[in-house]
């Protein structure tokens, strides 16, 4: 093993730690906050004062291991990055749109191509997502929805909820034959917890190796992302698009000058 490779996987047992400490500290701060309402309810102030006290020091604990293991997971990043000789010493092109009518890219070989003709009739074969009882899931399942049209309707050969696939996984889509992972970020998103979100989905829980980003309520650009791939590449992604306002951009992998 490599000294990179050594220092990754001592990366990975520090999140691990992190993750533990982090659920024993929510557990407190939850126990916290039920002794600090139990004293409100019995009139004792001070004794409910100093146990709302303990639960706001143990959430800024838990800010602070947060902050802590994006640290470590993007010094694991670089790594990775490292190891595999993937950081990058040239100049890439824009992220290419191919838009409602998915017109050819200059690199058609690089990324995934539709299959069939557009047609704004056309829909996407298998079962969409159903909307559950949490609205920000709702928001999540929608976007997901929004993106298989989308897909199918520039001509995408695209089915919705697959069967599982071989690490026993679940995908969201199957896109001209391959399975495909949906994200759709929050407007307060910034392009390092998408990069983190893709990381998690691509290497370390193996959920898919393409993903399509649906940006309609996110503001980061294309550009922006294809850089922070561009300068720390993510083990096991092989392709990323971006779905925005109805139109499709091809973000990853990056065309080299």
């Amino acid at each position: 093993m490599s000294q990179l490779e050594e220092f990754s996987s001592t990366v990975d047992h520090g999140c691990q730690q992190i993750e533990e400490v982090t659920a024993t500290c929510e557990g407190a701060m939850t126990q916290a906050e039920a002794i600090a309402s139990a004293y409100v309810s019995l009139g004792a102030e001070t004794p409910a004062s100093q146990a709302e006290s303990m639960r706001s020091r143990i959430e800024a604990a838990v800010s602070q291991l947060a902050a802590a293991r994006s640290q470590l997971e993007e010094a694991q990043s670089i790594a990775m990055a490292l190891s595999s000789g993937l950081l990058a010493t040239k100049g890439v092109t824009p992220p290419t749109s191919t838009g409602r009518s998915a017109t050819p890219n200059s690199s058609p070989g690089l990324w995934t191509q539709p299959s069939l003709a557009p047609s704004p009739d056309r829909s996407p074969r298998g079962e969409p997502s159903e909307l559950s009882g949490a609205s920000a899931k709702n928001r999540a399942i929608t976007r997901e929805n929004e993106t298989a049209k989308t897909l199918a309707m520039a001509g995408y050969d695209i089915q919705q909820n697959p069967p599982p696939n071989e690490h026993g996984k679940e995908p969201d889509y199957v896109i001209e034959g391959e399975y495909w992972d949906c994200y759709a970020p929050t407007s307060h998103t910034e392009v390092k917890g998408i990069h983190g979100t893709l990381e998690k989905k691509a290497r370390k829980k193996r959920q898919a190796e393409r993903i399509v980003i649906n940006c309609d309520d996110n503001d980061v650009s294309p550009v922006q992302l294809q850089e922070r791939l561009q300068r720390l590449p993510i083990k096991r992604l092989k392709e990323v698009k971006i779905v925005k306002n109805g139109t499709i951009i091809d973000v990853y992998p990056v065309e080299r000058k």
